[in-house]
């Protein structure tokens, strides 16, 4: 599980279905998707610092996160394929 694009971020295995991944961002604009055992989701939404995205195979458009910066954690769960990022600044 990772992401790709501006945000580049390995996802490792925490729990049964859950995939952590830490990023320190500088302030800015960053556009990513999400893969996912090789297929690549993507959701066409801009967040500010947090998000609770809901993914779907359907999905390509990259999604944009707009950062103050700081240390963002990305929580992947695949059974429900949603993902979170959390800010801590």
């Amino acid at each position: 599980e990772y992401h790709l694009g501006d945000i580049n971020v390995a996802l490792k295995k925490t729990d049964t279905n859950i995939y952590t991944g830490v990023a320190e961002l500088q302030a800015g604009s960053y556009k990513f998707n999400l893969n996912n055992n090789g297929t690549t989701h993507g959701f066409n939404y801009t967040y500010t610092d947090t998000a609770n995205i809901n993914y779907s195979a359907g999905y390509k458009a990259q999604t944009t996160l707009i950062a103050t910066g700081g240390r963002y954690t990305f929580t992947y769960d695949t059974s429900t394929k949603t993902l979170k990022i959390k800010y801590k600044n």
